[in-house]
């Protein structure tokens, strides 16, 4: 999961709450990253990084 610190859309605590909850709930292979300073199109910053879809092409159904 991803979210710009500068989100006015949505604030970034409610990720932080539903990555904790998913924690809490077992899920070991979530990861969060903040962008500094970004607002809510933190997509743009994922899709172009190669180390995202690393993540995503290690998991199965």
């Amino acid at each position: 999961m991803n979210h710009g610190s500068n989100d006015k859309a949505v604030p970034q605590k409610e990720s932080e709450v539903l990555v904790e909850a998913l924690k809490e709930a077992g899920n070991e292979s979530i990861k969060f990253t903040s962008y500094k300073g970004v607002g809510h199109d933190s997509w743009t910053r994922t899709y172009s990084n190669p180390e995202f879809y690393k993540w995503l092409y290690s998991h199965g159904r």
